[in-house]
């Protein structure tokens, strides 16, 4: 009985393999879906993904190969199922589903409205309009219902309790500004104003003689009649106003014949105002008047009594006689609301500088200043990086990966297997030896981003497995954690060991050579910028770059002091591909270079092809190389004949644009044909290699060979690399037989006749 992994494929025995890579290569795309649930792929999308660069058919075109993996699925039925568009379909189960509809599949009308009838497009869209103007009455209809204002409930008896004050402005979010409890104002209690305007109303009014005979008080502002006697009518006692409408109610109400009577003659008061410590929400409060209430007439010897709580409630002092007729009483206008004292701001009356120790020298930064301007700032940001990197080294409770700090309590640990698992993954094709750690995260451990404890592990995968020196190596950056097996590379390896590559390099990490370096080349390119090479013989042979200060400005450096190599990721837009390279860092007596371009330089470069590398921002670790196309030429140009083992002159057509000085033709170097490559121990000396190049392009002047510097250095870069600023220093006095042309710029003198032996 097959299983999930044995499954028994028909057809011929090309067939059931195609078949089972086909099998693999749909698990591999889908490999979140169930055991049981159906999933897809189109024939030429399977092709592709099987004869891609690491693929278990690479090599083989994919429009070859997708005629046969149909022929192969429609063999087995039982397990690929043709479906619309091209696409089959099966199970991780290895059964294959059904992708066409049941008849018996239950629908909306066969289970919820057995009557329901099927409308035509006219009847839906009536239909639709009546729904649409039954919904719109409704609505308006209870729009009309919300709108119509409930009376509100009146009442004679005063409520037990303040109505709420609805402030005009709204809740400041303002962080609040602490006052001394010396400077608050306690406003009145309710209590105690209620208690004092009960006592002011239980003593006997105090009586007033005037200094002249009072004049009568006209019954109402707007027309002042003839003055009655005292006795004539009753007066009506005002009933005690609440204190919340004291200040806005008039002194004696006169609005109305019927219930406001004479007032005797008395000397006039001041209207009373409002304390002025009173809060704007009580002001608010009493910003409308109160409604009289209308009792029954008291006696009329006592009118003076009667207004003794009115004026009692109006102001606290003891009324003085004046000589004055009284004024007709007139309603005071209501005050009106203040509007309250906005939170004060923070003031800051200068910067907050603040010291950060470096090893050039303390840098000041203002904390006024936003977090960004403060960063931009390179020299803070690497003083700031440096202060936080030496405190978390400092402190055994944490760990730290790149950037990244986590307390060591936190992390997580990993079990054999799940290292065993991670090693297999990295062995698959389909992942062609590399993968970041978000890949393993989702592949290995299955876990989403959106997980809570997603950084969490994370940094506990990255963390531990850099210990796992044995196993796995760190391949990536900080923003672009990639890892691989341990003694792996996914690309493509030099004609010669890369360590040898290595020693020919590690002249750039002499101190001597980088100031030379900085001399000669430090002003032409600035960090960031692209980069123009010209390429020679050497790196087209091997595939390979120099790690010199041009490359080291755009090139990420390495996260981790014993840190092997990067990879990088090239996107050439002319070939509409890219391609992994490797970057492989100084270490001991190596220097540094970058490999794995050699199907690029074989493929569509020769020996001098200029190309420009500009950094992206799609990431620190991807790069754009860019050459120009130009007409196909045909030209004689000099190749290693590995059978002959000799250089040797073949013709070649190329269609790019060269460097002439760097383009080994025949015309020019025709000294080059049928000369042998020279040893091991003698392709390391400068002062053999040197004169080699000068006997081949050199002229003889009077004993010695004379020669320009663009011509000597594509021959000298035959059998090792040599960068134009080092051999600038070698020609210049480093040895006595060579020296320059005084006559001549860029031209140099070999004297043999001064060369000891």
């Amino acid at each position: 009985m097959a299983t999930e992994t044995e499954i028994a494929f028909q057809g011929t025995k090309q067939e059931q393999e195609l078949a089972l890579r086909a099998f693999e290569a749909i698990k591999r795309k889908h490999v979140m879906h169930g055991v049981n649930a159906p999933i897809k792929m189109t024939a030429p999308a399977i092709a592709e993904a099987l004869t891609k660069s690491g693929g278990p058919m690479a090599g083989t075109k994919a429009s070859d190969l997708a005629p046969r993996l149909e022929a192969a699925m429609r063999a087995n039925s039982e397990v690929f199922a043709e479906g619309d568009n091209g696409e089959f379909y099966t199970t991780k189960s290895g059964r294959a589903p059904s992708v066409t509809r049941s008849e018996n599949t239950h629908t909306f009308k066969q289970r919820f409205k057995t009557d329901a009838t099927e409308l035509d497009a006219d009847a839906a869209r009536q239909y639709h309009s009546s729904l649409v103007s039954r919904s719109a009455t409704r609505a308006e209809r209870t729009a009309m219902m919300e709108s119509v204002p409930e009376p509100a409930p009146s009442s004679p008896i005063r409520p037990p309790y303040n109505p709420v004050v609805n402030t005009p402005y709204a809740r400041s979010t303002e962080r609040p500004t602490l006052i001394p409890q010396s400077q608050i104002v306690r406003e009145r209690q309710q209590e105690e104003e209620e208690a004092a305007e009960a006592a002011a109303a239980a003593a006997p009014a105090t009586p007033v003689v005037p200094a002249t005979p009072p004049a009568p008080v006209a019954p109402t502002a707007a027309a002042p009649t003839t003055a009655q006697p005292a006795t004539a009518a009753p007066a009506v006692p005002a009933t005690p106003v609440q204190p919340e409408a004291q200040t806005a109610a008039p002194a004696a109400p006169a609005t109305s014949s019927t219930t406001a009577a004479p007032v005797p003659a008395t000397p006039a008061q001041p209207i009373a105002q409002a304390p002025a410590t009173e809060a704007p929400a009580r002001r608010a409060a009493t910003a409308q008047p109160a409604t009289p209430q209308v009792e029954t007439p008291a006696p009329a010897e006592a009118p003076a009594a009667a207004a003794a709580p009115t004026q009692a409630a109006a102001t606290p002092a003891t009324a003085q006689p004046t000589t004055q007729p009284a004024a007709p009483v007139t309603q005071t206008q209501p005050v009106a609301p203040a509007k309250p004292a906005p939170p004060p701001v923070p003031v800051v009356t200068g910067p907050v500088e603040v010291n950060l120790p470096t090893n050039d020298g303390p840098l000041t930064i203002d904390l006024t200043q936003p977090i960004d301007d403060i960063l931009a700032d390179e020299a803070v940001y690497a003083a700031l990086v440096n202060m936080i990197g030496t405190a978390a080294a400092g402190d055994t409770r944490l760990i730290t990966f790149g950037s990244d700090i986590f307390p060591d309590e936190a992390t997580e640990r990993f079990s054999k297997g799940d290292y065993r698992r991670i090693k297999e993954y990295l062995e698959e094709p389909e992942t062609g030896g590399v993968a970041s750690d978000r890949d393993i995260m989702a592949d290995v451990f299955g876990r989403r981003v959106d997980h809570p404890d997603y950084e969490r592990v994370r940094f506990s995968l990255n963390y531990r497995m850099l210990k796992e020196k044995k196993d796995f190596d760190f391949a990536g950056i900080d923003s672009d954690r990639l890892w691989i097996a341990a003694g792996t590379s996914p690309a493509l390896t030099p004609a010669r060991k890369p360590a040898e590559v290595g020693q020919d390099y590690r002249f750039l990490e002499d101190p001597a050579m980088a100031e030379a370096e900085q001399e000669y080349e430090g002003d032409e390119q600035q960090g960031g910028a692209p980069i123009e090479y010209s390429l020679t013989y050497y790196e087209y042979e091997n595939g390979v770059l120099p790690y010199d200060l041009r490359f080291k400005r755009i090139f990420p450096g390495p996260v981790f002091d014993d840190q092997r190599a990067s990879l990088l990721r090239f996107e050439i837009p002319q070939l509409y591909g890219s391609l992994i390279a490797e970057l492989r860092y100084p270490t001991g007596n190596r220097g540094g270079f970058i490999m794995g371009l050699n199907e690029l330089f074989e493929g569509h470069m020769v020996p001098g092809t200029r190309f420009t590398m500009v950094p992206t921002d799609r990431g620190e670790d991807v790069f754009e190389l860019h050459f120009a196309k130009a007409e196909e030429i045909e030209d004689n140009l000099l190749q290693y004949d590995d059978r002959k083992g000799r250089y040797v002159f073949r013709p070649v057509s190329y269609s790019v644009v060269t460097d002439p000085s760097m383009l080994l033709t025949q015309d020019k170097f025709g000294k080059l044909h049928n000369t042998k490559r020279l040893d091991d121990s003698e392709r390391r000396k400068p002062d053999i290699i040197i004169p080699n190049a000068f006997e081949i392009v050199g002229e003889e002047n009077d004993g010695k060979l004379w020669a320009i510097f663009d011509d000597l250095f594509p021959v000298v870069n035959l059998d090792r690399p040599m960068s134009r600023s080092w051999l600038r220093t070698l020609l210049s006095g480093a040895y006595p037989f060579f020296y320059p042309d005084e006559s001549t710029e860029g031209a140099y003198f070999y004297d043999a006749s001064k060369r000891t032996s």
